[in-house]
């Protein structure tokens, strides 16, 4: 049976949440089905997913919550027309949540897909309030995430994980000329560590020229901040690469020798780790979150937050540039067993056969 299946996103970028939602409109087409995404804006997300036969619906209406809005959770708002007409609504991320007690109402199939980890105090509320209740299932991308949700009152028998797919290998070959080439990738925002590794980097390196550091991505909104103040601090050092904006961390090039992945609160999945091993290189990120899950199948380096943690991401560069050598890379086999495409199939399908034989919606 081909299902509607309408997803409802708050953003329209190619960032972590963006990206696991490519994999997901991948999957439920592979399966059968015909998948729409809504979303309040265009962007580049729309271009990746109309490529691959989704059918992108721009919605300005739409209904995402933010921190600034606490008011919002307590409304209940209009279900786009797009989901009305659906089979099951697919909600991405928590930003979406507000419409589940509108599902509920609807007795429409549906199902949440849980991203964030932790990020304030709101998530944990929403969750009390829209998740909780009711019978629906939830997706998790981790099982730090599931372990979270189940620790705000969402059962255990409710939560699929569902990690993200890895891209495909396609190990490049670096330069013989010596070069340790670390890079950043994610949003400029703060948040993802550009400047913290940008210290450590300095720290680490004591002004070595074969080091090179490569900071990529671009500030949220029109908030330059924290670029400006990573502009600041690399001022002069023509060893560090600001590059703005790239196609997923994988396309960053040279393919750097390591990707160091340490932002200020517990990741709910390492994608960035992933992307590095698709392309042959290593990865390290601080030992919690779903970063733990997936550091470890990808041979990296798990690395202490301590109070220090521009030491602690200093220490795990010189570790990883003094083992550089005799690091093996793990084969896509290993790998793709814990987060290749089938393995996220069998979730995405038990997902539906919990919304659409079992039916949640009609009892919740």
């Amino acid at each position: 049976m081909t299902l509607n299946i309408v997803i409802l996103h708050g953003s329209n970028d190619l960032y972590g949440a963006s990206r696991v939602l490519i994999s997901e409109a991948d999957v439920l087409q592979d399966l059968g089905h015909a998948v729409t995404v809504v979303t309040p804006v265009d962007g580049p997300l729309s271009e990746v997913l109309r490529r691959r036969n989704v059918r992108v619906v721009v919605d300005p209406t739409l209904a995402v919550l933010r921190a600034s809005r606490l008011r919002d959770v307590l409304r209940m708002p209009r279900l786009p027309a797009a989901a009305a007409t659906a089979d099951v609504v697919v909600l991405w991320t928590l930003a979406l949540a507000a419409y589940m007690p509108l599902l509920r109402l609807k007795r429409k199939r549906h199902w949440i897909s849980v991203h964030e980890l932790r990020p304030n105090r709101l998530a944990g509320l929403i969750i009390r309030m829209l998740v909780q209740p009711g019978r629906s299932p939830v997706e998790a991308v981790s099982q730090a995430v599931r372990d979270w949700l189940e620790a705000n009152g969402v059962p255990r028998h409710r939560i699929v994980v569902a990690f993200p797919v890895a891209p495909k290998a396609e190990p490049q070959e670096r330069k013989s000329d010596g070069a340790f080439v670390v890079a950043v990738a994610g949003r400029l925002n703060g948040r993802k560590g550009h400047l913290e590794v940008l210290r450590a980097f300095q720290r680490a390196s004591q002004g070595a020229e074969n080091w090179q550091l490569i900071l990529a991505g671009s500030p949220f909104g029109g908030d330059r901040s924290a670029e400006l103040a990573v502009e600041r601090e690399a001022a002069g050092d023509a060893r560090v690469h600001i590059v703005g904006e790239v196609a997923g961390a994988a396309a960053i090039r040279p393919v750097p020798s390591v990707y160091a992945c340490f932002g200020d609160r517990e990741e709910s999945f390492g994608l960035v780790p992933l992307e590095a091993w698709s392309v042959g290189a290593r990865s390290a990120a601080f030992a919690e979150g779903g970063a733990a899950e997936v550091v470890p199948v990808v041979n990296g380096v798990l690395v202490p937050r301590t109070a220090d943690t521009v030491q602690a991401i200093a220490a795990s560069l010189k570790e990883v540039e003094a083992g550089r050598l005799n690091w093996t890379w793990p084969e896509a086999s290993e790998v793709n067993r814990v987060f290749g495409s089938e393995a996220r199939r069998a979730s995405v399908a038990r997902l539906l056969a919990i919304v659409v034989d079992d039916h949640y919606g009609k009892r919740a």
